[in-house]
């Protein structure tokens, strides 16, 4: 697990280390400030310099990137291995975006090795499907 380290998007490739990943970018300050992608590629460099949070995620690891303001950017990142013991669940998502219409967001959610008292929750993948 890494805790609130320095972040620059120069790093990204090192610190994802994958190709295949989701990637969500929040920014409250915008209509329509949530999107949903695929690829670091698809941010524009104005919502790379504006926004809340951006996580980036896969069933190995989760990236949460914070924006602390005055290019102030740190990073968390906590992999599946950092894991004692997990469950995985499902999250249902009510929304209009075309690209999320009936998905789930599939999360892990167990005590770290490090802390065993200490819950987390790793997002893991957007899964098509119906409501049971």
């Amino acid at each position: 697990m890494e805790n609130l380290k320095n972040f620059s998007f120069d790093k990204l490739k090192e610190i994802t280390n994958e190709k295949k990943y989701n990637l969500v970018y929040i920014n409250y300050d915008r209509a329509n400030g949530i999107k949903v992608l695929s690829n670091i590629i698809e941010l524009t460099e104005e919502e790379k310099n504006s926004f809340y949070r951006i996580y980036i995620f896969n069933d190995d690891y989760m990236v949460t990137i914070f924006n602390f303001g005055r290019e102030n950017l740190k990073y968390n990142k906590i992999k599946k291995e950092d894991f004692d013991n997990y469950s995985e669940k499902y999250i249902y998502l009510e929304t209009n975006k075309k690209e999320l219409k009936n998905k789930r967001l599939k999360v892990r959610v167990g005590n770290l090795k490090i802390d065993n008292s200490r819950e987390a929750i790793q997002y893991i993948d957007f899964i098509g499907g119906e409501r049971a």
